[in-house]
């Protein structure tokens, strides 16, 4: 009997070890689970945040781009960043010749962006030969910045052009101005 009840006490200590063992290695699954858990969720808030943040950065970045838009459709963006146009310094008729150049040459404001080179031609050809046309084009996305000039063969035609001032052009009111001269 002694050797039956040694056999049973060691079987109930092998299986109370072995019981113990699943139970801490249940625990340390669970606790392993838990962290998991703990960083997936971790995992997904920072995945939120930096897809806030990404939409910020997009609104911000269009906000920008109109404004960009805005300042390079101003006369005085022109003024500041434009290129130079190289004028001989040449007199006629005690006039300098760059002044009887931009005597010749209109400014055309709230142009339609879509509007092009030959509608622009198009629409100012009845007031005379047209020696230019130029839309300048933002620097930054390569669109038109809503502006143009046109240079005409004689200052006559260029001061009958002027006369579309206030016109109404693919529905927008045209400004039409005489170039100012760049400093």
């Amino acid at each position: 009997m002694q050797v039956d009840s040694f056999l049973l006490y060691g079987c109930l200590g092998v299986t109370m070890v072995f019981l113990l063992s699943v139970t801490m290695a249940y625990r340390r699954q669970r606790h392993f689970f838990g962290q998991m858990n703990q960083l997936l969720g971790f995992h997904k808030n920072a995945n939120d945040q930096l897809g806030h943040i990404l939409k910020e950065l997009k609104r911000h970045s269009k906000q920008l781009a109109e404004i960009i838009d805005e300042a390079a459709n101003s006369p005085a963006y022109d003024d500041a960043f434009g290129e130079e146009e190289a004028f001989e310094t040449t007199v006629v008729d005690d006039v300098p010749i760059e002044r009887l150049e931009v005597s010749r040459k209109i400014y055309i404001g709230n142009l339609e962006y879509s509007t092009t080179e030959s509608e622009l031609m198009n629409l100012f050809d009845v007031y005379g030969v047209i020696e230019s046309v130029n839309i300048p084009l933002n620097r930054y996305n390569g669109r038109a910045r809503g502006f143009g000039f046109v240079t005409f063969e004689t200052i006559a035609d260029a001061e009958r052009a002027v006369e579309l001032n206030g016109q109404m052009f693919k529905n927008r009111t045209l400004q039409v101005n005489f170039a100012k001269e760049r400093d």
